[in-house]
């Protein structure tokens, strides 16, 4: 049955950003496009941009939120202590969404006994080491979705607003992982999140473009490892790495 525009539940969108000048318009151009007929409400924290990032969300008609501590775990947190809206969603800056990315979340929160749903994604922009490796580590993880519980992924995730200030929200203790980390702690407190594959982004494989090896052991093996079974993370701080605009000209041709 179709629900009328006025009882559909507002939504917000929470974009963490640090100097994405380059990607940044693509993300907000498909975010900004949905077919969602009830409110959305965009976010975007300018995590201490030295680029004009501000100005280009502002353009999208994005809220803006400036965060001066770097870090994307004091950027979602700041971008959801803004939220409005009873549903936060979050996503990636470097990461282009669907049409109908936010209704089909919406549908799967129509289901009260959910707290929280989490996506898939593809990679865009893969080189050709990297593409090798991802044909098997994207079915990977979601295999151990499938098996250990729904794992949040930034680029990909949508919560409650009342479960995640139930468990405290993000962890700054998490300077990577916290949105592992928060699925953790939400499923631990006996909410219950849905796994939606069919729910998919495409966001950018620059860190494995960047350096495969070093990402491969280090962020995805060691640090998923240890966020996933030990709950802390392997890793403290990671390199930030950002595209030229020549690198994002084949994900933006398929928006």
């Amino acid at each position: 049955m179709k629900i009328a525009s006025d009882e559909l539940p507002n939504i917000s969108v929470v974009i963490p950003a640090f100097n994405e000048s380059c990607m940044l318009p693509a993300c907000l151009s498909t975010v900004t496009s949905q077919d969602y007929r009830g409110q959305i409400e965009v976010i975007v924290v300018n995590n201490a941009s030295a680029d004009d990032t501000a100005d280009i969300a502002k353009k999208f008609g994005a809220k803006v939120v400036y965060e001066p501590k770097p870090g994307v775990v004091y950027a979602r947190i700041a971008g959801f202590n803004h939220a409005s809206s009873g549903i936060i969603v979050s996503t990636d800056a470097d990461t282009l969404v669907p049409r109908n990315w936010v209704s089909q979340i919406e549908f799967v929160l129509r289901d009260q006994k959910y707290s929280g749903v989490v996506g898939a994604y593809t990679l865009c922009n893969v080189n050709s080491l990297s593409k090798r490796f991802v044909k098997f580590l994207i079915p990977f993880f979601r295999t151990c979705d499938r098996l250990l519980g729904a794992h949040f992924v930034g680029a990909n995730f949508a919560v409650r607003k009342e479960a995640y200030e139930k468990v405290g929200g993000f962890s700054t203790k998490f300077t990577t992982g916290e949105d592992l980390d928060l699925s953790y702690r939400l499923r631990k407190q006996g909410f219950r999140l849905k796994v939606a594959f069919n729910i998919r982004v495409r966001t950018s494989a620059r860190r494995l473009n960047e350096g495969f090896w070093h990402t491969f052991v280090n962020y995805i093996i060691r640090n998923w490892c240890s966020l996933v079974f030990l709950h802390h993370p392997f890793l403290q701080n990671i390199t930030n790495v950002r595209e030229t605009p020549s690198e994002i000209d084949e994900a933006v041709r398929h928006i």
